[in-house]
């Protein structure tokens, strides 16, 4: 508080009280990089402001025999790639998302099932926000591409849980889950945070 180094318009700018015993100091910025060799940054979400809704789903193999129940049929198509040449993506588990105002959000990808708990393997995989193809109607997603792919979680690797952070407008998108390589079974899970009702 004494340093010659604040002066009066710095302390307005800052809304800075002088001689006050309130646990707060600032510091320049070389002095902070020369004192701290790791940041963290946390990001906190008021639960009175955000609002969370969780679905899930599996990666599996599955008949795909007519009349068989709906769930019978293969989701483990896994995600385009050299060592995937034939991926069907609209096999992958995919759920809708309509955004009615501008909004903000944080989609966690986990593989977990109802429970909570996590599949035998933990497998490579990545989590997509995706705009739908077709606008105002949910549609599966039948390829990905740098114009329908709005954010994702990066490479995949083998981490129980993933997230992502985006600001959408107004539309319709698509949530959309994939393992490396067709075949790989295990459950998954998709939490969303919004800023306003979605």
């Amino acid at each position: 508080d004494d340093s010659p180094l604040w002066t009066i318009r710095l302390r307005r700018k800052l809304k800075a009280t002088v001689n006050e015993n309130d646990n707060t100091f600032w510091m320049s910025f070389d002095d902070f990089c020369n004192a701290f060799q790791t940041l963290y940054v946390c990001r906190w979400y008021d639960p009175k402001r955000w609002g969370t809704k969780t679905v899930h789903g599996m990666w599996t193999l599955g008949s795909g025999s007519a009349g068989a129940e709906e769930d019978s049929y293969d989701t483990a198509a896994g995600l385009p790639s050299k060592h995937n040449p034939n991926c069907e993506i609209e096999s992958n588990p995919q759920w809708a998302l309509h955004i009615h105002r501008p909004t903000d959000l944080k989609v966690k990808f986990s593989q977990t099932n109802e429970r909570g708990s996590v599949g035998r393997e933990v497998l490579p995989f990545v989590g997509f926000i995706v705009r739908s193809e077709v606008q105002g109607t949910p549609a599966r997603v039948h390829s990905l591409s740098k114009q329908n792919i709005i954010s994702d979680t990066g490479q995949p690797v083998r981490e129980v849980e993933r997230s992502v952070y985006a600001s959408l407008s107004v539309g319709t998108y698509v949530l959309l889950a994939g393992t490396y390589v067709a075949g790989m079974e295990g459950p998954i899970s998709v939490e969303v945070m919004s800023n306003y009702n979605t």
